[in-house]
C-alpha cells in the first residue's frame, strides 16, 4: 500500500421474495477502520496458487493411455 484511504463496507439486507427473487430490506455502510478485529492466521491458496510449476517439489509419473 502506498496510501492511506477510508475503506468502506456496504451491507444489504435481504430477503427471497416470491418467486425466488430477492427483495431489498435495508442496508448499512460501515467504517472498517473502527472495527474491532482479532488475528485468524489461515493459509489461503488457490489450487492454481498451489500447483504453480515452480512450487511443486515432486509429482507422480504420468500415466499411459494404455494403464486405464
Amino acid at each position: 500500500m502506498h496510501d492511506d484511504a477510508r475503506h468502506l463496507l456496504i451491507g444489504v439486507q435481504h430477503n427471497e421474495g416470491q418467486g425466488g427473487q430477492l427483495r431489498f430490506e435495508g442496508w448499512e455502510i460501515v467504517d472498517v477502520s473502527k472495527i474491532k478485529v482479532r488475528l485468524k492466521a489461515e493459509f489461503q491458496a488457490s489450487n492454481k496458487d498451489m500447483y504453480r510449476h515452480e512450487t511443486v517439489v515432486l509429482k507422480s509419473a504420468e500415466k499411459s493411455p494404455s494403464a486405464e
